[in-house]
C-alpha cells in the first residue's frame, strides 16, 4: 500500500485499489474480495461504534472471517448502508443488546466457531422478536436452509457472493419487506441444504 497526501493506492489480487478523501475510485468486478487496510485511529473507538448514522440504514454483519467482513463493510457502506462488524456470536449479542434500536437488518454466517449463527439469532430474537436477519454461508451444515428459515431469518443467501450488487439489493428489499426466500449462489445446480 503506497500513500501520498490523502490518496492510498494498493494491488490486491491483481485489483488496483484507489482511496482518495475516503472515496473508493475504481473497485474493480463487485464480485471481487477487496480489503481496506487502515490505520490505527481510522476507525471509531468501541464505545463509539456507531456514530453519526441517523441518515442510513444499520446492518450489523456477523461472521469470523474478518476480510469477508470488511469486503461487505466496504460494499454495503458504498451501496448506501451504515455497517457493524462482529466476528463472534457473542460480540453481535453485545452490540445488538446495546444498540438493538439502531439496527435494521442482522446479516449472519451460519457456519461460526463457539456459537453458530442460528444460537444466536435465537438470543437476538429474544432482545427483538421481530428483528431481520439474513443467513449467509459457503455451507450451512447441518442446517437445511428451509430449517433456517423456519428459525425466522428472512433471507438465506450461499457464499462465494456472485455480485454484490445483488445483494445489497436484496437487502434493501429485506428492509421494506420481510418475505421469506433462499437466495442462490452460482452453483445453484446443488440443493439448498448444502
Amino acid at each position: 500500500m503506497t500513500e501520498r497526501g490523502n490518496v492510498y493506492a494498493g494491488t490486491l489480487s491483481r485489483a488496483l485499489l484507489v482511496i482518495e478523501n475516503d472515496q473508493m475510485l475504481d473497485p474493480g468486478p463487485p464480485s471481487l474480495p477487496v480489503a481496506v487496510l487502515a490505520g490505527a485511529g481510522d476507525f471509531p473507538e468501541s464505545g463509539d461504534l456507531l456514530g453519526n448514522v441517523e441518515q442510513k440504514p444499520v446492518i450489523l454483519v456477523v461472521d469470523d472471517v474478518m476480510a469477508i467482513g470488511m469486503m461487505l463493510d466496504l460494499a454495503l457502506s458504498q451501496a448506501g448502508f451504515a455497517v457493524k462488524l462482529a466476528t463472534t456470536g457473542h460480540e453481535a449479542i453485545e452490540l445488538y443488546r446495546k444498540h438493538h434500536d439502531k439496527f435494521a437488518l442482522v446479516l449472519m454466517d451460519v457456519q461460526m466457531p463457539g456459537m453458530d449463527g442460528p444460537t444466536t439469532l435465537a438470543i437476538l430474537q429474544q432482545i427483538n422478536p421481530e428483528l431481520n436477519c439474513c443467513f449467509m454461508s459457503g455451507s450451512t451444515g447441518r442446517y437445511t436452509s428451509q430449517e433456517l428459515l423456519d428459525m425466522g431469518a428472512v433471507h438465506v443467501t450461499m457464499k462465494p457472493f456472485v455480485n454484490l450488487s445483488i445483494l445489497t439489493q436484496f437487502l434493501w428489499n429485506m428492509i421494506g419487506e420481510r418475505r421469506k426466500s433462499v437466495v442462490p449462489s452460482w452453483k445453484s445446480s446443488a440443493p439448498d441444504d448444502r
